[in-house]
């Protein structure tokens, strides 16, 4: 069974309302109506959205004061007794509780739309299209914010050896094991204030502004905390998938556009050489065995760190580049974070 267009518009009108983004609603109330949706039934979709939305909101509000022991009543989101409505009301339902994130929301009505007959493969329809509109919404919010410049430092890390570690395991043991280093990483990166940007494959984006990423010299420790606990745990990688990760670096820094880009997928987006510069780093560490390499400007930042040895690498030609790049490798002098803490 796949969504009638009345039935993808009413949802859609619901969706557009929970996100906030007007011009969804009235593109999408247009919509419903050409598919011969009643004001009754527009009005309905529109009221169950905002239902969820509501309750998501209530859901949050008793979780959050929980958190620092506060009580508060949860208000009793839309009723569950299976109706002619519950289809679509159903539909509505999940995709505002998604647009909202809500989890708790989500998983009630996704058990109440299974009651209702709708299939797994509706539901998946309806997730993009709320993906859609609340990149919709953002556009129509963020359109009006002109792009800003602001001075960061960016971290490239990448998975040495990865083809033939993907090679040497099925896709479904590679994929675990991405994720378990992946795990392992976000867990310092909140510890050293890192800003995870963006994964890629096997390889991930960090980011700080300047002056947070100088500060403790967390950019430089961050990388040694996350190599340190990657050795700590090298048997139990070797016992769970036959390999262990060593992961290479190569770090930038200097000023970059933030914009936000897309349409139907918004993200946020850096925009300047000094992503450039780091990616070769990291190219040229692959190729020259060291474990992180930094650019003068990095160097410029960070000199007189404790617990780590710089030293020159040489002025180089990055691959694409015209012109020559002073670089340094860093090795850890001290441990830079307990393994595993």
């Amino acid at each position: 069974m796949v969504l009638t267009p009345k039935e993808r518009e009413l949802a859609a009108v619901g969706i557009s309302a929970v996100a906030g983004c007007k011009p969804c609603v009235r593109h999408h109330l247009r919509a419903a109506r050409e598919a011969q949706a009643t004001d009754e039934e527009i009005e309905r979709a529109i009221g169950d959205a905002l239902a969820v939305r509501r309750s998501a909101t209530a859901v949050m509000e008793k979780y959050a004061l929980g958190q620092v022991g506060k009580t508060h009543g949860e208000k009793q989101g839309p009723a569950s007794e299976v109706s002619e409505w519950s289809r679509i009301r159903s539909l509505v339902s999940v995709g505002a509780a998604y647009t909202a994130s809500c989890t708790s929301n989500l998983r009630k009505h996704l058990a109440l739309a299974h009651k209702a007959g709708v299939s797994s493969d509706e539901v998946e329809v309806l997730l993009k299209l709320a993906v859609h509109i609340k990149g919709r919404g953002a556009y129509h919010v963020n359109k009006y914010l002109p792009p800003k410049t602001a001075n960061r430092i960016f971290l490239f890390l990448d998975l040495d050896n990865s083809t033939a570690i993907a090679e040497q395991l099925d896709h479904e043991l590679y994929s675990r094991f991405i994720r378990r280093c992946f795990h392992d990483f976000a867990e310092l990166a909140i510890r050293h204030r890192a800003e995870i940007y963006k994964y890629v494959g096997d390889g991930v984006i960090v980011s700080w502004d300047v002056d947070v990423g100088v500060e403790d010299s967390n950019c430089l420790s961050f990388f040694f905390s996350f190599t340190d606990k990657l050795t700590h745990d090298q048997a139990d990688y070797e016992q769970r998938f036959g390999v262990a990760p060593v992961f290479r670096g190569g770090m930038d820094t200097g000023r970059v556009t933030i914009a936000e880009v897309g349409d139907i997928k918004r993200e946020i987006e850096y925009h300047g050489d000094v992503l450039n510069t780091a990616a070769r780093l990291l190219d040229l560490c692959k190729t020259s065995g060291e474990k992180l390499l930094i650019s003068e400007r990095v160097n410029d930042v960070v000199s007189g760190a404790g617990g780590f040895v710089i030293n020159p690498h040489g002025r180089v030609t990055l691959r694409g580049k015209a012109a020559e790049t002073e670089v340094y490798s860093v090795e850890a002098q001290l441990a830079a974070g307990t393994p595993g803490g």
